[in-house]
Parts: C-alpha cells; sequence; structure tokens
C-alpha cells in the first residue's frame, strides 16, 4: 500500500537546505551532421543505439547483427528492425568525435568517446567471429588508470585503427562506403562498412537553462553549469547551498562522476551537522525543480 495509484497532482512547497544539481546530459543531434547519413542509412548508429544492441536484455539478446528489412502490418511500409535471426556484419566502422571538437557544433571534447568505443571494438570482436573494425579517431585520448593499456590491447587484437580529422559515409551498390583521412600515411582511405557506429557528442541536458535562470547558477560558454572553482572548489556553485555532480558540470566517465557525487555528499552533510543546511535557501517549487 506504499504507492496510491489514485493520487492527484499536486504542487509542494518544501524549504532545504541543500540543492544538488545532477541533471545530467543529452546526446547531440547527429542529423545536423548529414555527412554520416544517420537516419538515411539503417546501420548507422549512435554510440547509445549500438550500446542497447550488445545488451542481454535487447530486442537481438546481446547479438550484434544488421537491420533487416520488414513489412509493418499495421501501415504496409517497410521497416528496418534489428532481429534475432538477423546478418551479423562483416566490418564496422566506429567514428570517434561526432560532433565534438568541431566549432560548427561542440568545441570542447566529450572526454568519454574515445574509451566507449575502443571498448566496442573489442566487443565486436569478441561476438561476431572474423569481422573487420575499424577506429577513425582525431586524437586517443585514454587519460585514466589502465586506460593507454586497454588502447593497445585494441590495436593488438587486430582492430585497425586509422587517425584522421574527417570521415563520410556514402552508399554505392547497396554498400556502405566510409572515406576519411589518414594522417599517418598522407592518404584518403576508403572501406567498405555493414555498420557504422557513430560516437556522438554530448550537450547539456534539455532544461538546464530554466534551471540555471531558476535558482541564479552560472553557466559557462558551451551551456554546462559553472563551479565556484574547478581547483579548489569544484562541487560549490557561486550560490551557498547549491552544488553541481556528474555530467551537468561538464563530461566526465564513471569513476570522476562518483568521486564528484561523494564531494557533495559529503559538503552536504557537513552543513547538515554544524546546523547551517536547516532553513539556508528560501523555500522552492517542486513543481519548478
Amino acid at each position: 500500500e506504499c504507492i496510491s495509484l489514485n493520487e492527484k497532482d499536486k504542487i509542494v512547497d518544501i524549504e532545504v537546505g541543500n540543492i544538488i544539481i545532477a541533471t545530467g546530459y543529452e546526446f547531440l543531434d547527429v542529423r545536423k551532421i548529414e555527412q554520416y547519413g544517420y537516419g538515411v542509412f539503417p546501420n548507422v548508429l549512435t554510440s547509445i543505439e549500438f550500446e542497447r544492441l550488445t545488451n542481454a536484455s535487447g530486442t537481438t539478446g546481446g547479438k550484434i547483427v544488421t537491420k533487416t528489412k520488414v513489412v509493418n502490418k499495421k501501415t504496409g511500409r517497410e521497416d528496418w528492425i534489428f532481429s534475432p535471426e538477423g546478418i551479423p556484419p562483416r566490418s564496422v566502422a566506429i567514428i570517434h568525435c561526432v560532433g565534438s571538437r568541431n566549432k560548427k557544433y561542440n568545441q570542447y571534447c566529450s572526454r568519454v568517446c574515445c574509451m566507449y568505443s575502443l571498448k566496442f571494438a573489442h566487443l565486436i570482436r569478441e561476438k561476431v567471429p572474423n569481422v573487420t573494425v575499424y577506429e577513425f579517431y582525431i586524437d586517443m585520448r585514454a587519460f585514466g588508470k589502465g586506460y593507454e593499456e586497454f588502447a593497445e590491447r585494441i590495436r593488438q587484437e587486430g582492430t585497425y585503427v586509422v587517425r584522421g580529422h574527417s570521415a563520410s559515409v556514402a552508399m554505392k551498390d547497396d554498400q556502405m562506403i566510409v572515406r576519411g583521412e589518414d594522417i599517418f600515411n598522407d592518404r584518403i582511405v576508403e572501406f567498405n562498412a555493414d555498420m557504422v557506429v557513430l560516437a556522438v557528442g554530448l550537450i547539456p541536458s534539455p532544461g538546464t537553462e530554466e534551471i540555471s535562470r531558476m535558482l541564479g547558477i552560472e553557466r559557462d560558454s558551451d551551456g554546462w553549469f559553472s563551479e565556484l572553482d574547478y581547483n579548489g572548489s569544484p562541487t560549490d556553485t557561486d550560490k551557498g547551498g547549491i552544488y553541481v555532480a556528474g555530467m551537468c558540470q561538464a563530461p566526465k566517465d564513471i569513476p570522476d562522476t562518483v568521486a564528484q557525487a561523494s564531494a557533495v555528499a559529503a559538503g552536504v552533510l557537513r552543513t547538515l551537522t554544524s546546523g547551517k543546511g536547516i532553513g539556508h535557501l528560501s523555500s522552492l517549487s517542486l513543481s519548478e525543480i
């Protein structure tokens, strides 16, 4: 009886001493970057779509397969879907920095893309026999503990790692063609791909601007919430009692997010035990937050 299924919507005012902003992130709409063919070519996927495909609870039970064309019985139209009976790809291209480090979209690095792209390469080679995998990157930013070793492991497993600033996806004779630079060998390369995975850049979550205005918290030039001091107070804001944690402040991986969240929890506990966190802020309406 802990859930009231007949509960009505209502506005509740509560008085709080601390607020933690942990509103996360969103993916850039990759349809804006037409050169990759997302939404046009059925087997061009975003990173989160591929993550779902490889999940054991997903549509294919974790099998990595290309999409199958089926007829929708309700509409009579042809749709592309993932099916457990689908055909595994013979070649997969993983393209880094899609919308990141790009003056037209996001100038900043999204930080997490290099490592999850390398993880994808490992999973593909583990699950699909005799598959060819390409990693197309600008710079490999393997900054964490053991990350550089993992990047080297991926190369040793046989993934073709191509460094180049740009790439595009086109269709020729029902076959996707990935084209881009190979800076190390000073040439343009082209290769076939049955599946393309886009490491899409991260942006502030919807509603960030509204929350910033409502709480009076500043944002940086890229739209993320600003901390009081990056080195000295990375979780505080210029409003006492309001903290930021996780990707709402900037792109970061799981270990950094956990560390920041722990720091915020410690800061809140400190104000509560000192008595400064009770009634420190004006009351806010839950409907506003």
